[in-house]
């Protein structure tokens, strides 16, 4: 066991290891993906399966380092009280501490729980968080689902995909996009309905819309968005 996991409640789970140092070789890297907890298959103890490391691999184009936020194999969320979270904390600020990445992609509520101290990956996803480490390491911090939760939920494969895209692509190539799109908000009844009229008078036109999540049972609308060949307007919903 590691000293420093002294008082953590999950030393009184049998675990065939606890505290397992799986960053230690790894080299310095722009990018750190970190998921949840130890993977134990067939004895050996890795940060996640090999089919989630295939889909990173897919999704990845560069360089990055992967490590696990907790150091014990198979600890759910559930399994950890509020203290083990604090002391299980240090072990993946050395883990960013060592690697140094200038992004860090936390899989998973649980680890973005030990990253930033914050839950709720469904409104997370895909935002960006500032951290800085106790020795001063700073770096970006960008939420994402879990490998494991998009491959037992192919819905959520398309939305993982752009949030590694895109996080990576502003946050490790420095590169920021640049758009000449315009789009006019609607506030009003009168407005709208002008411009449904002008919808009526078209055959082409797309509809977006941005929710508070995926789950169309509790999460709310917040944003409409039709496009048509001539214009795109914006309704908000609830500001």
């Amino acid at each position: 066991s590691n000293t420093k996991c002294t008082g953590c409640s999950v030393l009184t789970k049998t675990k065939p290891v606890h505290g397992k140092d799986d960053y230690s070789h790894l080299e310095e890297s722009e990018l750190l993906v970190v998921t949840q907890s130890l993977d134990n298959k067939f004895g050996a103890i890795k940060p996640c399966l090999e089919i989630e490391k295939k889909l990173l691999d897919d999704c990845i184009s560069g360089k990055y380092a992967v490590a696990a936020a907790v150091k014990c194999p198979s600890i759910s969320e559930d399994d950890m009280e509020s203290d083990d979270i604090k002391i299980c904390r240090q072990h993946v600020i050395d883990t960013i501490e060592h690697v140094k990445p200038r992004l860090v992609l936390a899989c998973g509520n649980l680890a973005m729980r030990l990253i930033l101290n914050i839950r709720g990956i469904t409104s997370k996803r895909g935002r960006a968080f500032d951290c800085e480490t106790p020795n001063g390491h700073k770096c970006t911090v960008v939420p994402i689902w879990h490998p494991y939760s998009v491959l037992r939920e192919p819905r959520f494969e398309q939305v993982f995909r752009s949030d590694i895209k895109n996080a990576y692509t502003i946050y490790v190539l420095n590169k920021k996009g640049h758009s000449n799109f315009e789009y006019s908000v609607i506030t009003d009844m009168d407005a709208l309905r002008e411009f449904s009229a002008r919808v009526d008078r078209t055959s082409d036109w797309a509809v977006d819309v941005e929710t508070t999540g995926l789950n169309f049972r509790t999460d709310k609308l917040q944003t409409l968005s039709i496009t048509t060949p001539d214009e795109t307007v914006v309704v908000p919903f609830l500001h």
